[in-house]
Order: C-alpha cells, then sequence, then structure tokens
C-alpha cells in the first residue's frame, strides 16, 4: 500500500477537497537540496495536487488524512496510461512502414504513427473512466492534529 498524508482544504456538497501537507515529493525537495522537484515547482508555479473524495459528513477544513492506494492498482494505471500509448505509437508506425514500403507515401509512416497514438489515448482514457473506483485513493485512517489550544503547559 503506498500511502501519502493529506489535508482537507474545502468541504462542499458531500464532497472534500484534499491536498497533500508537503509541497512536492520529499522534504530534500521542498528545501531546494533534492532531486528538484520543489525547484520546478516553485520556478514554473505549479498548482499543488487536489484530490476530491466523497464526504459522509465526517470531515472538516484542516483535518489530515492518510490516503493509500494498491501497488497493484498503482503500477497497472501507469503501464496503461503511458506503455499503452507508446505500444501502439509503434504498432502504428509498423503499419505505416509496411504501408510505405507497399508504395503508399512516405508521410503514411508518421500519420499512421500518430493515429495509433491516438488510439492508444483513447483506449487509456476509456479504461480510466470505467476503473475509476480502483484507481481512486482510499482513506487509510485520519490522523488527529494537535493545535496550540490542546497543549497545556506545565
Amino acid at each position: 500500500m503506498i500511502e501519502e498524508r493529506v489535508e482537507v482544504i474545502r468541504v462542499q456538497r458531500g464532497r472534500a477537497w484534499v491536498r497533500p501537507v508537503a509541497g512536492s515529493g520529499c522534504a530534500r525537495c521542498d528545501a531546494g537540496t533534492g532531486c528538484g522537484a520543489g525547484l520546478w515547482q516553485r520556478a514554473f508555479g505549479l498548482r499543488q495536487r487536489q484530490i476530491v473524495l466523497p464526504d459522509d459528513g465526517r470531515f472538516k477544513e484542516g483535518d489530515q488524512l492518510l490516503l493509500g492506494i494498491t501497488e497493484g492498482a498503482l503500477l497497472g494505471s501507469a503501464a496503461m496510461l503511458y506503455l499503452l500509448p507508446l505500444v501502439t505509437l509503434i504498432a502504428g508506425a509498423a503499419v505505416g512502414t509496411r504501408m510505405a514500403t507497399a508504395g503508399a507515401p512516405v508521410w503514411s509512416v508518421a500519420v499512421s504513427a500518430l493515429a495509433g497514438l491516438a488510439a492508444g489515448l483513447l483506449v487509456a482514457r476509456c479504461w480510466a473512466k470505467r476503473g475509476e473506483k480502483s484507481l481512486t485513493p482510499g482513506i487509510t485512517r485520519m490522523i488527529p492534529v494537535v493545535t496550540k489550544q490542546d497543549v497545556t503547559p506545565r
């Protein structure tokens, strides 16, 4: 199970919007000493990711949750969204090459490769919509948030 800590930023009409507690991939990247994801995020003003979850009235703004998704669901969706379009692009290029050797114009290779890519992206999109429930992270647990008011001085 792959888990990430998130914070509820908005609750409205049976839905809760959450965002990761950390700004980017890891603390080192946020500090600007890691691989650079934090630098890219600051340099290009990339928006923080937000996930919409169903809410049955138990969440309020500021709540922190631990979201989880199974490794199989993540790997399967990555393969479908990245590998399938790549394979169909190559298959389309192969068909176009075969057509070009049979007398079709050379540009038919590019056209058939793009058609293969488009077909792969369309299939991946339909698959993602159909399997949306299994691709949505689940709430592993709620994390209690301690505020200054909760801490009593000694």
